[in-house]
């Protein structure tokens, strides 16, 4: 999307709207740009001064206020009631009262309307005592519409408002928008002007800085919140880069290794170190018994029980979590055991009390071959990060556990086929 116009501008239609239309403003919402739609509240986003919009979003904003309101001058309108009502920025208020008066002000126009848009190159083309003539080039190449001319003229017209001075009287000679190579803007002021504008210098100074403080003091209020927002994200990207990386080194190491005891430690000391798990079991499936039997444990208070080690669970007992997660092969998540559907007086449960349990299954060559199951034992759970962590880093495991399992079988088989010990013994080192 491009940058072209301010959000100052959207705010404005957004109060206008509410005002007139009891409160609502939805219909100005939808089908704006991509990168508006899919934000969380996209209103929020365009009523924020800092930000900046493309002029089609703005034209799709002001021909919905038409519709909306029935009023083919809303665009001017919506500027009038901005000066009126609206509270500029403290940023934008102190570029406006600077000029302080209408004649310095129409002489830094340009500078005036770089604030706020870039879709116009503004020229003051004369200018007396209580007379100017101000035209306006608009950027063919930008989204551009009679609205926005409209908007103009109220801003032109009611903008001495701020100075503490009265509207000013216009009166369009061409328009750009009606084939002429610009929009040319006649613009007359009572003389009675220059006492609000005198006043209005004095004055300025004070005013302008009492309201920069109390809006910084809002402004800074917002930034720390952001500021954290932002170091909270930074240290979950880092701990998740991190993580990845570990992933990637990790997983060349258990790959090269074959020997199926010294596999599961290696294993269970990266489940600890790069997915924050405390305590873990690993369950293969026995195919000959269609059952899934403990292989390997670690995070227990001293030993790992005997009950444990001997715990089997038949494949079709559903109502088992574990069993559940073999047969469909989608992980499973409990975040409190203690209201959910989990047999209390199951041996694992019963032993470790977990207060939430996470299963995962091991997949490889499209074949579930057991799963991981890990808990928590406090009230927080098994963290999201974690989830997600062992998630991606399961498959790898499940690879390594399988070729440890075949290396395993091919020894086997030579030793049942008379082969050397020597010959066995160098197959472990790649030959």
């Amino acid at each position: 999307m491009e940058k072209e116009v301010n959000c100052i501008n959207c705010r404005a239609i957004f109060d206008y709207v509410k005002e007139l239309n009891d409160g609502d403003c939805s219909c100005l919402l939808g089908n704006l740009d991509p990168e508006i739609d899919v934000l969380p509240d996209p209103e929020i986003f365009l009523r924020d001064p800092n930000n900046w919009i493309s002029c089609t979003v703005l034209s799709k904003l002001l021909e919905r206020a038409k519709l909306i309101l029935h009023d083919e001058m809303a665009a001017y309108k919506i500027t009038k009631y901005a000066v009126e009502t609206t509270s500029l920025g403290y940023t934008q208020r102190i570029i406006v009262k600077a000029f302080w008066s209408i004649k310095k002000g129409l002489k830094n126009l340009q500078k005036v309307n770089d604030k706020w848009n870039r879709n116009k190159k503004v020229e003051l083309a004369e200018i007396k005592r209580n007379e100017a003539i101000v035209r306006l080039y608009w950027n063919s190449h930008m989204d551009v519409t009679k609205d926005f001319c409209l908007l103009n003229q109220g801003a032109y017209t009611f903008m001495p408002i701020i100075w503490g001075g009265r509207p000013l009287t216009l009166k369009e000679e061409c328009c750009c928008f009606e084939g002429a190579p610009y929009c040319e803007y006649h613009l007359k002021w009572s003389t009675g002007n220059r006492l609000h504008e005198i006043f209005s210098r004095f004055f300025t100074s004070k005013s302008v800085l009492s309201e920069t403080i109390r809006e910084m003091e809002g402004d800074k209020r917002i930034i720390e919140k952001k500021y954290e927002e932002v170091n909270q994200l930074n240290k979950e990207l880092n701990q998740r880069i991190k993580q990845l990386l570990a992933i990637q080194e990790t997983g060349k190491a258990i790959l090269s290794v074959l020997d199926l005891d010294q596999l599961l430690s290696v294993i269970m000391n990266i489940l600890s170190n790069v997915c924050q798990i405390n305590r873990a079991i690993i369950m293969l499936v026995n195919e000959g018994d269609r059952c899934l039997e403990y292989i390997h444990g670690a995070g227990f208070d001293g030993e790992v029980p005997e009950e444990v080690k001997d715990y089997r669970v038949p494949l079709n007992r559903l109502s088992n979590i574990l069993a559940r997660v073999t047969n469909t092969g989608r992980s499973e998540y409990v975040p409190e055991v203690e209201g959910s559907g989990l047999r209390k007086d199951n041996i694992i449960l019963a032993y470790g009390q977990p207060v939430s349990v996470y299963v995962v299954p091991l997949i490889t060559r499209s074949r579930v071959i057991g799963v991981i199951a890990t808990d928590a034992v406090h009230g927080k759970g098994v963290p999201k990060e974690t989830r997600e962590t062992l998630e991606i880093f399961s498959p790898q495991i499940a690879i390594a556990i399988e070729n440890a399992r075949l290396y395993k079988k091919l020894q086997e088989q030579m030793q049942e086929l008379g082969f050397p010990s020597r010959l066995i013994n160098r197959l472990s080192f790649g030959w």
